[in-house]
């Protein structure tokens, strides 16, 4: 194996260690960038934002799409108590 290859697997295993399992699915290769788009527009939105979705309706829709998400994931992430957040303390 050489460095590069090394150094790219360490990388996804950094990033799926430092990000919670939603932001996770927004670095999915097979995720269409259209999605990708959306799925960030709603992720931090709060009540009465334009763009915002209940949690459990995200992670219905997320779930739908053939991804693991719970309602808890999203309602961590959305609180701040997710690894995303743990690194910058």
């Amino acid at each position: 194996m050489s460095l590069a290859q090394k150094i790219s697997i360490a990388r996804e295993v950094y990033r799926n260690k430092q990000l919670c399992k939603l932001m996770q699915i927004t670095l999915k290769p097979e995720l269409q960038e259209e999605d990708r788009e959306a799925l960030l527009s709603v992720i931090n939105a709060a009540p009465f934002d334009k763009n915002f979705v209940p949690n459990t309706a995200l992670a219905q829709a997320i779930r739908d799409e053939g991804f693991d998400m719970s309602t808890s994931a999203v309602d961590r992430h959305r609180r701040r108590h997710c690894a995303c957040y743990r690194v910058q303390e």
